[in-house]
């Protein structure tokens, strides 16, 4: 893996083709990732997000903004999710991103902004990140007291996800939902 990363990132300084060297530099970058090296990793995915197309840039910025918050710059992931959320015609990654945004958001229980991107996440066509994104936007009505809607965002989880790991902590919030709404059943 190092190999590989030190031969793509050559390769990136040798050609000239600007597409190309984008994909020399992600491939770079995910090596570096693999082996450890964060910042590298980091850097080099921060050099394609501002020269590239916008569904690479998207790419790259989520991932950049994935590691960031593994190095725990909080701040930082967050512009960077932000950035790659607001790219024009850069599905999947738009929906990835508005879902970092999310996780960050609700962390630090901000959650008028995790509702404020849910709809974008929820729109993913990846079954695990639309079920996660249910799940933070039925916790963050939650937490701000919106026990119906938060009950109504659950049961559609249960029912358009069973299978989901997130609809395995949705059946418990629901009965915390439940208990809250002194609901009879």
């Amino acid at each position: 893996q190092e190999k590989a990363a030190t031969l793509f990132f050559f390769f990136s300084k040798t050609t000239e083709d600007k597409t190309t060297r984008s994909t020399a530099i992600m491939l770079s970058a995910n090596e570096d990732e693999k082996c450890g090296r964060l910042q590298k990793a980091l850097n080099s995915y921060l050099t394609i997000s501002s020269d590239s197309t916008s569904k690479v840039a998207a790419e790259a910025l989520v991932k950049a903004g994935m590691i960031s918050t593994q190095l725990k710059d909080k701040q930082q992931a967050r512009q960077l999710f932000e950035k790659a959320a607001d790219l024009k015609d850069a599905d999947p990654w738009n929906s990835i991103a508005a879902l970092g945004i999310m996780r960050l958001a609700y962390e630090e229980k901000n959650y008028q902004k995790v509702l404020e991107r849910s709809s974008q996440a929820i729109a993913s066509s990846n079954i695990e990140e639309c079920s996660q994104a249910l799940l933070l936007t039925s916790q963050a009505e939650r937490q701000l007291g919106h026990f119906q809607k938060a009950l109504e965002l659950d049961d559609r989880l249960l029912k358009e996800f069973p299978g989901s790991e997130s609809a395995h902590d949705a059946a418990f919030t629901r009965l915390l939902l439940l208990q809250a709404l002194k609901d009879p059943s």
